[in-house]
């Protein structure tokens, strides 16, 4: 949120973006993590980088493909 201010004060037009990386757990029925569970994890992170003022979300470095789905769900929602 302190960054969002700071530019807003600059009066200068830019973009921010959040990023979103791996939880470092693999997705069912490779790992123990629920796709539901990643979804909420992610939409919580997701939130959090609008509610600082991000205008987009990065989703990056995921090894599993299922994690990164999920991840894009909860940016959708």
């Amino acid at each position: 949120e302190l960054l969002a201010e700071t530019v807003a004060a600059s009066g200068r037009r830019v973009h921010l973006a959040g990023d979103v990386g791996p939880t470092g757990e693999f997705l069912a029925p490779y790992g123990a993590l629920a796709e539901r569970e990643a979804v909420a994890i992610f939409r919580e992170q997701v939130a959090a980088l609008l509610a600082g003022g991000a205008d987009a979300i990065f989703i990056e470095t995921m090894m599993d493909l299922g994690e990164a789905v999920a991840a894009v769900r909860a940016a959708r929602e």
